[in-house]
């Protein structure tokens, strides 16, 4: 899983599509949007790599 705080591997930008709404509430919250992305996406490949396979 990826953690706060650098990461040593290679970043590339992307383009994703979020709530407007959950975006704004997010940035007045302080929330990295950038690293909550990168940790719910590696949480769900993490979850898709255990899932047998049908």
């Amino acid at each position: 899983m990826v953690t706060e705080g650098k990461s040593s591997r290679r970043k590339r930008p992307t383009k994703v599509t979020l709530d407007a709404a959950l975006l704004l509430e997010a940035k007045r919250l302080g929330i990295n949007v950038s690293a909550a992305c990168e940790r719910g996406l590696a949480e769900r490949v993490s979850r898709e790599r255990e899932a047998p396979a049908e």
